[in-house]
């Protein structure tokens, strides 16, 4: 938005600008620019930081991070056709990065430490779909696999020689790192706010000293559909937790009661993943990985409390109803059955 935007909101937006500590007690923040600031209520909504690579050569030209608009434009310019990529990272950014640089015509490998792309996703079938998928498409997929060291390669071409933690070295002209982030709460040490993996905030995204909120990323909230204290990083989550934030901020009393959810785009697949598996018990697959169509859900006593689907557009609404619903089957085999509809499922629950 322009500043005008704001200024008619009655915002005032400051630049450029860092915090380095609260003072809850006070109800204040201090900045490295605009001196001390006094608040009624604040927002913590300072996101993540990335983790980096801390190999030798880690810091050499041709390793790059995806985190803000300025990531992506310099990969986008590094992109070309014949180039060779390495991608450090099997999971969401990696993969996505891995599908981006083969569709655009790079030789491609990936990287991961763990023993199969998507492990997040807690279902060996997919991880084997996922893996025959990107194989197919000429992306080498190397498992259970770190780089110790980087350097120039010897050609003098520009390019990187990577050593790998089993000995052999690889050659790449671009190495792009997806390897997962942090919580951003170093300017919280002293602050008498809980920090742990995160801040602490209850469904109300209310810290654990009064007048703080905290929101996205960096927020460590109490999920009443789970009963437990979760935190995602996606950017549905951020929107949704600004929501209820602002609203409590400005007086009101709304809990946080959202389906989480993740969706990816990777070569001409697209999927979603909602809710939490973890602590779950059984493994049910309706449809077909080998078709693309397909939704496996996660259930624990009986209770979805989680689902990967793809080419199952249609089944959306019915998924987010019933994880709400914590509807408990006497048989979950018969969510198997692609001929029955889920949505019949609750309304015969009533």
């Amino acid at each position: 938005k322009p500043r005008s935007f704001y200024e008619q909101a009655g915002v005032t937006l400051i630049h450029g600008t860092s915090v380095s500590a609260v003072n809850a007690n006070a109800h204040t923040v201090t900045t490295d620019r605009f001196g001390t600031i006094r608040y009624g209520k604040l927002l913590l909504a300072t996101g993540c930081v990335l983790r980096r690579l801390t190999v030798p050569g880690s810091d050499l030209h041709g390793i790059f991070y995806l985190r803000t608009l300025a990531d992506s434009d310099a990969l986008k310019n590094e992109a070309r056709p014949g180039r060779t990529a390495v991608v450090m990272g099997g999971s969401f950014i990696g993969m996505e990065l891995a599908s981006g640089f083969a569709q655009k015509g790079l030789k491609t490998t990936l990287l991961h430490r763990g023993s199969a792309v998507f492990d997040k996703l807690g279902s060996p079938e997919a991880s084997t779909f996922f893996a025959r998928h990107y194989t197919e498409r000429g992306v080498l997929l190397r498992m259970e696999e770190e780089a110790a060291a980087f350097a120039p390669h010897p050609s003098g071409d520009g390019s990187l020689e990577i050593r790998m933690t089993r000995g052999d070295t690889l050659r790449a002209d671009i190495v792009a790192v997806g390897i997962g982030v942090t919580p951003d709460t170093s300017f919280l040490q002293g602050s008498g706010i809980t920090v742990e993996n995160g801040v602490i905030v209850n469904e109300y995204l209310e810290a654990s000293v009064p007048d703080v909120y905290a929101a996205g990323d960096i927020a460590h909230f109490f999920d009443p559909l789970y009963e437990r204290h979760r935190r995602i990083e996606h950017w549905d989550t951020a929107i949704q937790h600004g929501k209820i934030a602002g609203a409590n901020m400005a007086g009101k009393r709304e809990a946080y009661d959202q389906v989480s959810y993740f969706f990816s785009d990777v070569f001409d697949l697209s999927f979603e993943y909602f809710g939490d598996a973890a602590e779950t018990d059984q493994i049910i697959l309706r449809g077909l990985f080998e078709e693309a169509s397909v939704t496996v859900f996660y259930l624990r006593d009986r209770v979805v409390r989680a689902a990967f689907t793809m080419g199952r557009p249609k089944e959306r609404a019915a998924l987010v109803r019933l994880l709400k619903s914590r509807h408990r089957f006497a048989d979950p085999a018969v969510l198997a059955d692609s001929s029955r509809s889920l949505g019949s499922h609750l309304d015969t629950a009533g």
